[in-house]
């Protein structure tokens, strides 16, 4: 139990390292204080340009990847209940990510986050998330969309993959990570949908703006 507990607190220590806010630093920037102001790879690639978002994405990602995978395995080898405890450190990697300590619990929104823990346990879906991700981004260049876009894919893919054992015991962890990505995602892309609604929504370009 011990083991379990100390492994659940890493994992919410490592989502909230804000990688998002370091990228800024690096650029002369408070990214809590441009664009959005969220610290997450969207406002990140927009206020500072690619060369400072895309390596936010990855360690974001790396981030959830670290906190299902690695550290997983590393506390809990031979936890009969490892799956279902990878899921539980993995949604604490998003959680870090999003209420980070450190910035009085105001953090990103988790998508990359959770593309990485879903990486490390459903790998599949999330690469049908990936392509409809990329798809979406590059017809409307508006990046909640996307990401709302790829979370339905997630929990759609993870259906049609374990169709006729949905609800098996050795498939209710991912099932729940799906189900649990859908509602982070939809959650923290509430005011996204409202402006995407009104038509109000940023769209995402490469070039920095420096705002």
């Amino acid at each position: 139990m011990s083991n379990l507990l100390f492994y659940l607190l890493l994992c919410y220590l490592v989502g909230s390292l804000p990688f998002g806010l370091f990228a800024g630093f690096c650029a002369g920037i408070d990214i809590r204080q441009a664009g959005s102001g969220n610290i997450g790879f969207t406002n990140v690639l927009r206020v500072c340009g690619w060369k400072f978002g895309l390596p936010v994405l990855f360690l974001d990602a790396l981030k959830g990847f670290v906190a299902a995978y690695w550290l997983a395995h590393w506390f809990l080898a031979g936890d009969s209940a490892l799956p279902f405890h990878q899921v539980l450190g993995g949604l604490l990697a998003v959680v870090g990510h999003s209420f980070p300590v450190w910035l009085k619990f105001h953090g990103g929104k988790g998508v990359a986050t959770g593309a990485g823990v879903a990486a490390a346990i459903i790998p599949l879906p999330l690469l049908v998330a990936l392509i409809v991700w990329l798809s979406v981004v590059a017809l409307t260049r508006y990046v909640s969309l996307g990401s709302l876009g790829a979370a339905v894919a997630t929990i759609t893919a993870q259906i049609v993959c374990t169709w006729g054992d949905v609800l098996a015991r050795e498939n209710l962890p991912a099932l729940f990570l799906a189900v649990a990505i859908v509602a982070i995602v939809f959650l923290r892309h509430r005011a996204n949908i409202a402006r995407l609604r009104r038509g109000t929504e940023n769209k995402i370009s490469f070039a920095r703006s420096g705002r």
